[in-house]
């Protein structure tokens, strides 16, 4: 198996969606694919690009240890992914809970009288952001 077959199985893409993104046809891939064509130099970019590997995977008939190199790095990809929008949503709820308690600091420090609906008020954002 080729290194483009494998790359698109493990990302669930079809050779359509492939070519979509590449701006060709599915047949061009079916042809890199089956041998009758080379993948062009142009397309070496936007195939590293999509897929986050080295060239040399595309070419090549994979070996069994190329196969969890690539389950590897598509793994470590996915995981720092998930990490990345986790520290964004973390990031997020903190300026919230920033903004709650600056709204509570400002009723203890302006001396207001705290009702009962400004702690109800405050216990919802709260748990809103739970």
């Amino acid at each position: 198996m080729i290194g483009i077959t494998y790359l698109c199985d493990i990302n669930n893409m079809s050779y359509a969606d492939l070519a979509r993104e590449l701006g060709i046809s599915r047949q061009t891939i079916a042809a890199w694919v089956s041998g009758r064509r080379k993948v062009s130099e142009k397309h070496y970019e936007k195939l590293k690009e999509i897929f986050k590997v080295n060239e040399m995977y595309f070419k090549k008939q994979l070996t069994e240890l190329d196969k969890l190199q690539l389950q590897k790095m598509k793994l470590e990809y996915d995981t720092l992914k998930v990490n990345l929008n986790a520290g964004v949503i973390l990031s997020e709820r903190n300026q919230e809970l920033q903004n709650i308690l600056h709204k509570v600091n400002y009723k203890i420090n302006s001396n207001e009288m705290v009702q009962k609906e400004d702690i109800k008020s405050v216990i919802n954002d709260l748990l809103n952001l739970i």
